[in-house]
Formats: structure tokens, C-alpha cells, sequence
């Protein structure tokens, strides 16, 4: 049976190589609110207010705001160049 030490190392080196070169997954995208993001249509939302769970956000073409989880949002929206 193997020691922990070498154990440990193996594990160490089994993480650099499955991470290395992919740095972009490893940060995670602030969000603040007024910060201006595009739909996958490309119209324009505005985020109102975050959580650490939940963004709310409004929609240039609604009154009304949208609440939707942090990961699914982040997955369907992308930052916008205005």
C-alpha cells in the first residue's frame, strides 16, 4: 500500500494537469449591480441587485424585473460593450 505523502503527490499532479491551460474555469465573474449584460439574442438586461444565490435583473423591453440562480444566468449571459 502506498504512504499518504505519495498519495498526496499523485493528487497534486493529477490536478495541474487537469487544470492547467483552463485557468477561465477556475475564476468566477463578479457581478455588480448596474452592470450590463446581452441574452443570447443580444438584447440588453441591466442587473438590479445580486445575492449570493440569485440575480435580479431587468430586461430593456419589460417594466418588470427577473430573478433567476447566479450559475444560470452567468451560463446565458455575457457581459455587454457599452
Amino acid at each position: 500500500m502506498r504512504n499518504s505523502a505519495a498519495l498526496i503527490e499523485r493528487f497534486k499532479a493529477q490536478l495541474q494537469r487537469n487544470y492547467s491551460g483552463n485557468e477561465s474555469c477556475l475564476q468566477v465573474r463578479e457581478v455588480a449591480p448596474g452592470d450590463r449584460f446581452k441574452d443570447g439574442y443580444g438584447r440588453l438586461v441591466t442587473v438590479i441587485a445580486v445575492s449570493p444565490n440569485t440575480i435580479i435583473f431587468r430586461r430593456d423591453v419589460y417594466d418588470k424585473n427577473c430573478e433567476t440562480r447566479r450559475d444560470k444566468f452567468l451560463k446565458e449571459f455575457v457581459e455587454a460593450d457599452v
